[in-house]
């Protein structure tokens, strides 16, 4: 084969190959991904989305269920003006099978208003997580769930996984 026609051949494999890329990400336009009518084609694989932009991105792994108790480490601390808050939360959450992670204390700053459940990051985060929104399900309903910050994060000892901080609005009467 002269160099010529194999120019040609390799700019119509370009063309034909940018058609079909071009094709799947802009629904087919009655072609389907194997080049024959639509219908008769591959669909797109279900685990890519299509962006806004028009590549694929890949779709976030499944959320993991929550563990067991026993099997989560929990810090509790007190937002509240209630003396020893922090120790009966932590009392009712480690009754209810949850471990001790650290010695219950006083939030750092205070009042706060609302009580957060929140989750220690970093390669375990969406299995914290998990166990964070479990954990604010059965016990603090309005919680928000968040991922725990370096300032709080400074206080928790290693292991600890969820972190409670306790606000006024379930504070006792």
């Amino acid at each position: 084969m002269n160099t010529g026609t194999a120019r040609i051949v390799i700019i119509v494999a370009l063309l034909v190959t940018g058609g079909l890329l071009l094709a799947n990400a802009f629904g087919g336009a009655g072609v389907a991904a194997t080049g024959g009518p639509a219908g008769g084609g591959t669909s797109p694989s279900p685990s890519t989305s299509a962006s806004p932009s028009g590549s694929q991105s890949p779709t976030p792994p499944p959320t993991p269920d929550p563990q067991a108790p026993k099997d989560v480490a929990v810090a509790v601390f007190n937002g509240t003006s209630s003396i020893g808050l922090a120790g009966t939360v932590m009392d009712d959450l480690h009754t209810g099978g949850y471990k001790v992670g650290q010695v219950p204390a006083d939030a750092p700053t205070k009042p706060v208003d609302k009580t957060a459940v929140y989750f220690v990051g970093g390669a375990d985060a969406a299995q914290n997580e998990s166990d964070a929104t479990a954990l604010a399900d059965k016990y603090f309903k309005d919680a928000k769930i968040r991922e725990l910050s370096a300032d709080l994060g400074d206080l928790v000892d290693k292991g600890v996984q969820v972190v409670v901080v306790v606000g006024v609005n379930d504070a006792p009467a």
